[in-house]
């Protein structure tokens, strides 16, 4: 995504966030959502986006990405969905989501990592 200027601009794309059938209902992915929240804001991403329903995540602060000028190629429009993560990160921000051009971090399914650190973000 970028500013009206063109400058790029990072977001995190987060997701997927499963639980287990038989702890839905008992707190567990609203848990995970806040943590994973938390963790992304204290790591400076302002903008978080998501593929997911609004009548879901509409409850973490999420809306409706496109009425803010984002595009995901390949995604059904009402399903990406946006957060304002820092205050005003979203300010003069638009533009179609491409991967970034970095090294990604370690994979959280790798076996240096807990159980407890594969459930949250990093």
């Amino acid at each position: 995504i970028a500013t009206a200027a063109g400058a790029a601009v990072p977001a995190l794309l987060l997701g997927p966030i499963a639980v287990r059938p038989e702890l839905q209902g008992a707190g567990v992915g609203r848990a995970l959502m806040f943590h994973s929240l938390e963790r992304a804001a204290a790591r400076g991403h302002g903008i978080v986006l998501l593929v997911g329903a609004l009548d879901y995540y509409g409850r973490f602060g999420f809306v409706p990405a496109e009425p803010h000028g984002f595009v995901m190629p390949d995604e059904q429009p009402h399903r990406l969905l946006v957060r304002e993560n820092l205050a005003h990160a979203l300010d003069g921000v638009s533009g179609t989501l491409v991967p970034a051009r970095t090294a990604l971090p370690p994979r959280m399914d790798a076996p240096e990592f807990s159980d407890t650190r594969r459930a949250s973000l990093c």
